[in-house]
Parts: C-alpha cells; structure tokens; sequence
C-alpha cells in the first residue's frame, strides 16, 4: 500500500498530466476577474479553517494520523497536495476542451471520473478497516462535496481557485497537528455546508456582472487584520489555559516514542466528571515539577484511588503514587516540535 501511495499513485496522476497537456494545447481560460475569484475564496477558507481548527476548543482534540515528523509531514504535503493541484490541472484542461455546452452533463462526468479515481486511490492507501457508514460519512461524502465544488470552480472561477481549494482541503486534513474530534456524520455535515457556502457565496458575485462584488486592496487588508487579531486573541487565551484545553510543552524523553523532548501536547483540564482508566496520559504535579506520564496501574485503598504512573521510556514505575488533586488533565493531542523554544529559553534560564 506505501509502494501503491509513493509510486504507482503519483505516475498514474503524471500519465494524466501528460495526455491531457497534450491533448488541450492551444486552449485558453476566458474567465473574467480570475484573481478576485480566488482572493474572495482565500477569505472564506480562512476563515472555515480557523473556525473549523477553533471548535476543537468545544468539542476535543486529536492528533492528526496523517501528521508525523517534519519528514512525514512534508512527504504528505506533497503527495497529497502536489497530487491534488495535479488533478485539478487536468480537471481545468477538460473543461476547457469540452467547452461550456452542457456543463452539467460534461462536469458531472468530469467529476465522477475524478471521484472515482481517488476512491480507488484511497481504498488502496486504508491501512485500517473502518465501517461501510464511516467511510460512506467521513470520507465519501466530503470526496464528493469537493469534486462538485472543483468542477464548478472550473467552470466559473478558474484554475486560481481550485489550486486555493486544493491548497486548503490539503492544510486541513493533512497538515494540521491536532484537529476537532469529530464523529463521521460531522465531518461529513462540515464539508457539505463548506460546499453549499462557496458555491452559494461565489455565485452572489456573478448574479451582476455589470456591478461585481469587489473586494479592494482596503478591504483586503482590513480582513486580514481582522483574522489575525481574532487568531491571536484566541491563540492567546489557549495558551493561558482559559478554555478545557491547554498546551504544556514536553522537556524530557521519559515518554519516547510517544512524544519527546521538544513536542507539545494538548492536554484537557481536569474536570470533576473526568474519568481516569488506565492507559491515559496524565500530566500532573509532583514535588514543583510538572510531569506527563502514563497511568501503568490504579492503587484503591478505602474507595480512596490514587494512581501509579510509569514513562513509556521507563522499564519501571514510578517510585510515588498520584492523588486526584495533583492530576492536571488528560493529554488528547502531540504537536511535533513546536515546543523546542521553550526548552532552549528553559535551559538558558536554568544556567
């Protein structure tokens, strides 16, 4: 299946690149107001992908399985990403020979044979076998949702906004460290109202094309300001532990290969209906430490439980056991690396 995702998947996309550059010389997008198109459609993913990253902040967090090392993480950009603005490539070459009669027809062919080949593509990259309705939720359905939206794209806002949606879909589920926990009928439901919001939001600019909605170099800026003021503020807040989560950064290796030295973890703040099994990731305090360990065992004496912690590093326990009134929260996420300034800022502190 890796050999299928590395090799095989990417030269079938190249064959396609190829026939189809070869078959659409001479063609050319008549499309008006192409850049407005894809800067308006910047405007409305960032704002999705901020909101859509935010709502981990209700719902939970989880770490991202396609978001390993920096390695990993830029071999999937650009599998995933190079692959899907390969393919929306081709999809703007078709459209462009098939010219605009009956775009319906011509597009829901163009999409469907789209569709197919990544189902196919995917199918062969699962490494996990999931139920029919999961993957008919979490994954079919937001598959269609973005072919419908790329081929209208093409047809009327040009190949700028399906590399901007490309772009986006890949930082969304490919590149984000944790993501929202959600189940597949929301994930599902979130990727058909993006959908339904792009087409209904970029259709509002072509009902006039004598008095198009513009958005000038102004207004551009104003809701760039705007997006990174209110990501701040809530970056902020985050950060301080105002809402049920908050980061702590990792300064050991006690938990390899888990997460190290250098990573972050979001941890969820203990609340009095929080369960702890064992299994779970604690981070807790200990004589003015702040430790993240694994519960190994639960120790019960008088309905009273404490909690019997070990490194996954460590071929032993813990020599102490942990109350509940030490226990900080439970780790739900790892975000690789981003901690490493705080451990250097530590060290030089320490010195």
């Amino acid at each position: 299946m890796g050999v299928y995702r590395l090799y095989v998947q990417p030269a079938v996309i190249g064959i396609l690149v190829f026939i189809t550059w070869r078959l659409s010389r001479g063609k050319y997008s008549r499309l008006r107001r192409q850049r407005e198109k894809a800067i308006f459609l910047i405007g409305i993913l960032s704002l999705w992908i901020i909101g859509y990253f935010l709502s981990g902040l209700v719902v939970t967090f989880v770490q991202n399985p396609l978001m390993g090392d920096m390695t990993t993480a830029a071999i999937n950009m650009l599998l995933y990403g190079g692959g899907a603005v390969a393919l929306e490539w081709v999809r703007h070459r078709i459209v462009l020979m098939t010219g605009r009669k009956r775009p319906i027809l011509a597009g829901g062919v163009v999409a469907l044979s789209l569709l197919v080949f990544q189902t196919v593509a995917l199918t062969l990259s699962l490494s996990d076998a999931i139920s029919v309705i999961t993957m008919l939720g979490a994954v079919m359905l937001p598959l269609v949702v973005y072919h419908i939206v790329q081929t209208y794209l093409a047809y009327t806002a040009g190949f700028m906004s399906m590399v901007v949606y490309a772009v986006a879909w890949t930082i969304l589920y490919t590149l984000l460290p944790i993501m929202p926990k959600y189940d597949w009928y929301m994930v599902g439901m979130s990727a058909l109202v993006l959908g339904v919001l792009i087409v209904l939001l970029l259709d509002r600019t072509r009902q006039d094309v004598d008095r198009p909605v513009r958005m000038g170099k102004r207004q551009q800026g104003q809701l760039a300001n705007g997006l990174f003021v209110g990501f701040m503020v809530v970056l902020i807040l985050f950060m301080t532990g105002v809402f049920s989560y908050k980061p702590v950064v990792i300064m050991s290796n006690s938990m390899m290969p888990i997460y190290g030295r250098g990573d972050m973890v979001v941890v969820r703040q203990k609340t009095p209906s929080m369960k702890i099994a064992v299994g779970d990731i604690i981070q807790y305090s200990h004589d003015g430490r702040i430790i993240t360990h694994r519960v190994a065992e639960l120790a019960v004496d008088k309905d009273v439980v404490q909690y019997i912690t070990r490194g996954d590093n460590s071929d032993s326990n813990d020599p102490w056991l942990v109350s509940i009134d030490q226990v900080g929260g439970i780790v739900q996420a790892r975000i690789p690396f981003v901690g490493y300034p705080t451990v250097i800022l530590n060290e030089i502190l320490q010195d």
